[in-house]
């Protein structure tokens, strides 16, 4: 594979130095649910690791550019919701 084909993976465990130009890119144009994803995933709160869950990272020559993911729908049984942040260009 190309270094600067894109790249699709789990994550399995959040790097705050991978994260943190999203994080920042981010906050810069508002938006809070990186930073909720980051402050959820240190408390332990929301690791994506329930039935249905995945937290997927966006990968361009090795560097994150951008993350999403699902989580269950806590008023049903069925996985839903989710949100993606893509990093600036």
């Amino acid at each position: 594979m190309h270094p600067s084909t894109p790249e699709l993976r789990s994550i399995r465990e959040l790097s705050p130095d991978a994260i943190a130009p999203l994080l920042e890119a981010s906050a810069g144009e508002g938006f809070r649910f990186v930073a909720r994803l980051v402050a959820e995933w240190t408390a332990g709160a929301m690791r994506f690791d329930g039935p249905g869950e995945l937290l997927l990272g966006l990968y361009v020559a090795g560097r994150l550019v951008g993350v999403g993911g699902l989580t269950a729908d806590p008023h049903t049984a069925a996985p839903g919701g989710g949100a993606a942040a893509p990093a600036p260009s």
